[in-house]
């Protein structure tokens, strides 16, 4: 999930320059998620917004002032963006704009309905962390932070309630592929499945942001389960389409098809399209198919994957998300040889 964007601002009740650099700041970020191609023009806009929000937060953490949690959220999201885009480096650190306002006595009243955002956007920081730069420690800030908003909201529930679900599911998949436990653990199915439950209760509200994170991570979760149970089968036989070794591969083929279909750029489409080919690839081989559609529909997949990563530039997540299609498009090259190679006459 990404960090969200606040719309609580009310400028009726700020001062003049922090609602000017707000709302420049504001339509420069817009600009920046509206550009798709032009790299130096993302970079400019990004810059700008990043200016902007750093001006208004030097002026809001001088005196208790209203707009100071829209204003710190906004601002780490986009130095949290800076990472995303080849070259940029971000000024300030995105976690620790957003860890100075958590700190603030006035936001962590248990009647403030500021608080459990802010930890909110810190969590999903604190993830994102992890993601570039696998820092454990990172993980288990971000399971802390779902995890107390999960029992700060569990009788109100609504939006929150579920991102802290979904973190917490998201929490326990990234744990099982950081290798983090003993493998064929029972504890670790268990947790697994256990997730998959928290995301199918969350699945169910209809906010499309959450919706789209929850199909993409219940498909991982069942990915995981499915290549679990594979390593602890001590025997090479072809699988059935219904065998229950499958089961947890269908459902994640199931979940990310869905995910497809709700992706509303290249961006979200990418890793879904490059997981969806590589499950179909594994489908298919495991079950020995012989049906030369499965086979078109896998390879059409992947060259939607690689039109698709080809239109979103370069960043350390697109080159390791680049590796993974290389890798399968290899393996698959090999499975046609080989193939071929077994029903050629001598």
């Amino acid at each position: 999930m990404a960090t969200r964007w606040s719309s609580q601002a009310k400028p009726s009740t700020i001062t003049v320059t922090v609602e000017e650099l707000l709302k420049n700041a504001t339509v420069s970020y817009k600009a920046y998620l509206a550009v798709s191609g032009d790299l130096d023009e993302k970079r400019h806009a990004l810059r700008r917004a990043i200016n902007d929000y750093d001006q208004a937060y030097s002026l809001v953490i001088q005196s208790p002032h209203k707009l100071r949690v829209t204003i710190a959220i906004n601002y780490a999201a986009a130095l949290d963006e800076q990472f995303k885009v080849p070259g940029e480096r971000a000024g300030r650190n995105a976690i620790e704009v957003l860890s100075q306002t958590v700190d603030d006595t006035q936001f962590r009243t248990p009647k403030s309905p500021l608080y459990p955002n802010l930890l909110d956007n810190l969590g999903q920081l604190y993830l994102n962390k992890y993601l570039e730069e696998k820092d454990g420690d990172a993980l288990k800030s971000a399971r802390e932070i779902f995890e107390s908003n999960r029992v700060a909201l569990h009788k109100t529930k609504g939006l929150l309630y579920n991102r802290a679900l979904l973190g917490l599911a998201t929490f326990t998949c990234l744990r099982w592929e950081s290798g983090s436990w003993p493998k064929r653990s029972y504890t670790m199915i268990d947790e697994l499945r256990d997730a998959i439950g928290m995301m199918k209760l969350v699945l169910q509200d209809r906010n499309a942001e959450l919706q789209l994170a929850c199909l993409e991570q219940l498909a991982i979760a069942h990915d995981f389960c499915y290549r679990q149970a594979s390593s602890s089968i001590k025997f090479n036989k072809p699988a059935p389409r219904n065998s229950p070794d499958l089961a947890d591969l269908n459902k994640a083929v199931e979940y990310n098809s869905a995910a497809l279909q709700h992706a509303p750029d290249e961006a979200a489409a990418a890793p879904i399209l490059v997981n969806l080919a590589r499950q179909l690839f594994e489908r298919h081989f495991k079950e020995r198919s012989s049906d030369t559609f499965d086979l078109y529909e896998i390879l059409e997949r992947v060259r939607d994957a690689e039109e698709c990563i080809g239109q979103l530039g370069y960043s350390s997540s697109l080159r390791a998300l680049r590796d993974e299609l290389i890798q399968l498009k290899d393996n698959i090259a090999d499975y046609q040889r080989d193939k071929h190679a077994s029903i050629s006459p001598n």
